[in-house]
């Protein structure tokens, strides 16, 4: 598995997303066998983020998404409107030690 894994809210569903290290070549990276994963070359954006430790639990995610949209009003920043939320560790991972991030992309740089 990759680090970050990437979370965004496409209702009904999630779209997840693995970051693959830039050691692989596109055409290396290993091709799903579940029809409905797909492989994209994606532009490297850019992001205003805030970061954090714990278990990303509703309240605790809520609590900080509104906090970097506090950021961004504050900066007047022009960010995409849904938040990505990136975890790094697996769930045993103690809560302390656990990274996570929630993402804006920045728009029109």
């Amino acid at each position: 598995m990759t680090s970050p894994v990437l979370q965004e809210e496409n209702p009904p569903l999630w779209n997840i997303r693995f970051i693959m290290p830039s050691t692989y070549a596109y055409n290396e990276i290993p091709k799903a066998k579940n029809k409905s994963v797909t492989l994209k070359k994606i532009k490297s954006p850019m992001f205003v983020s805030i970061k954090f430790s714990g278990d990303p639990k509703e309240q605790k995610l809520r609590k900080k998404t509104d906090e970097i949209k506090a950021f961004i009003r504050e900066k007047k920043l022009n960010v995409l409107p849904k938040p990505i939320y990136a975890f790094y560790n697996p769930p045993w991972t103690l809560p302390i030690l656990r990274r996570n991030e929630i993402w804006y992309e920045l728009r029109n740089l």
